[in-house]
């Protein structure tokens, strides 16, 4: 009895486990893909900077991709959701529905807006503390999924990633100036 026991508990272990690995299998992809396109649409002599890590008064982010350029510092939050979101801009979670055959799964997900505004909170803050002050725009792909509603923060087609680097900047990074924030970041 016992030994049916531990084998139930390694099973679900386990099980857990390779569907943890699954999902982390797919951030990765989605991250990748949205890669390729930073470089496809950045400037020439903008720098792409990816799972960069820092700590701020021991509290720990990583940040999917970094572009910084002489039109400025881009911070990319990239979340590879498959199915359909609903939720507003104010939701602390969104609602994730995922349809295969028959069966319709829903899981909730924090809303990565809120995401984003610790991170860009988080790097602004690194930055000051290295004596850099600068402007960060930053934005979530949606790899896979729309947008449950409209913002400029959210992007969930290719045009709209492409615009960002098209688009004119209130700002203008020195050579200088973008060689300190990407040593400061490496």
């Amino acid at each position: 009895m016992i030994t049916i026991f531990i084998l139930f508990i390694l099973i679900f272990v386990l099980s857990r486990t390779h569907h943890k690995s699954a999902i982390k299998r797919a951030g990765k992809r989605g991250e990748q893909q949205v890669k390729q396109l930073l470089k496809l649409y950045m400037d020439e002599d903008d720098i792409l900077l990816s799972n960069v890590q820092i700590e701020v008064n021991g509290k720990r982010a990583e940040f999917d991709h970094i572009v910084v350029g002489e039109k400025g510092v881009f911070l990319f939050e990239v979340k590879n959701y498959s199915g359909k979101l609903t939720g507003s801009i104010d939701d602390k979670y969104w609602n994730k529905y995922k349809s295969t055959g028959a069966n319709t799964y829903h899981k909730e997900v924090k809303n990565p807006l809120n995401q984003l505004k610790r991170e860009i909170y988080l790097l602004s803050t690194y930055l000051k503390d290295e004596h850099i002050h600068v402007w960060i725009e930053g934005y979530v792909v949606l790899c896979k999924a729309e947008s449950p509603f409209k913002d400029e923060r959210i992007i969930d087609n290719e045009n709209q990633l492409k615009s960002i680097f098209s688009a004119a900047s209130h700002q203008k990074l020195s050579s200088l100036d973008r060689n300190k924030i990407i040593q400061a970041l490496r």
